[in-house]
């Protein structure tokens, strides 16, 4: 069999903006990432929900779910998701509208973001097949990405503001092990997302 080309997330993200606008859940914007993987990498494996094996925790108490797990020629790319957003109208196609009703977990999201960080740091100092991982925050929460004038336990998902705010990330990185980047989902600008991307062998 011939050897699937490369995983690149951001093939990954294209792809999912051609097939879908917004997203009415979470687990919605899990599916459409699926199918859009699916699409892109006829011979990988796609596992929503996977649960890993014991011997990839550094501790056997913790969470052993990722969101997706992706295979491709013996390589594994773990992903976690979170979608975060406020009250806003969106177009599930350019047809079909929805009204997205307000999402409250708001004050924690920088905790919660940073623990899926550290799920991925975990396995990859871990004897998983581990290529390449990637925590993914889509919101339409402007204050999450650009300074605002609310108080500043809201702001922030910047790198230094995550890994003060979850000092836990430090016992399992340093600054070579991971990336975070912002980017625009939509073009009206509505959603953005956070990338942060963390590779194995201290490479980014």
């Amino acid at each position: 069999m011939m050897e699937e080309k490369e995983f690149n997330i951001n093939d990954v993200m294209a792809k999912v903006k051609e097939l879908r606008i917004g997203f009415t859940s979470e687990r919605d914007f899990q599916f459409i990432m699926g199918v859009a993987i699916r699409k892109l990498y006829k011979n990988a494996n796609v596992v929503m929900e996977y649960k890993y094996p014991k011997k990839a925790l550094i501790n056997n108490k913790e969470r052993q779910f990722v969101d997706i797990m992706v295979i491709i020629n013996d390589k594994w790319y773990p992903i976690e998701l979170k979608y975060n957003y406020k009250k806003c109208d969106i177009h599930i196609t350019e047809e079909l509208k929805y009204d997205l009703e307000y999402h409250s977990c708001r004050t924690n999201i920088r905790e919660k973001y940073g623990k899926d960080i550290i799920r991925l740091l975990k396995l990859c100092q871990s004897d998983f097949k581990y290529k390449e991982g990637y925590a993914i925050l889509l919101t339409n929460y402007k204050e999450f990405r650009y300074i605002c004038k609310w108080p500043q336990k809201y702001w922030l998902l910047y790198e230094e503001n995550i890994k003060h705010g979850v000092k836990e990330i430090n016992k399992y990185s340093n600054k070579n092990m991971y990336h975070m980047e912002w980017k625009n989902y939509d073009n009206q600008e509505e959603f953005d997302y956070l990338i942060t991307t963390v590779t194995k062998n201290n490479k980014v």
